[in-house]
């Protein structure tokens, strides 16, 4: 995955299909019923953030495993 500002790292389980994504402010949340094709789409992205946004992030069922370090 490429340096971004919105996402730390990102992995698939492509058994389950879940893919899990830890956001820069220490979040970690993961998206069920993603294809590897989108998976690998936002990994390869020039802009991942950019790309999970516009793929995964309101498309997707999700199961918050991490809150924020950050707080509102």
């Amino acid at each position: 995955m490429r340096k971004s500002t919105y996402l730390a790292s990102i992995s698939y389980d492509q058994s389950t299909r879940t893919m899990t994504v830890v956001f820069t402010d220490g979040a970690k949340i993961a998206y069920h019923g993603v294809s590897y094709r989108t998976y690998y789409s936002v990994a390869n992205a020039e802009s991942p953030g950019e790309k999970f946004s516009e793929l995964v992030k309101d498309d997707y069922r999700f199961t918050i495993l991490r809150q924020s370090f950050v707080e509102s």
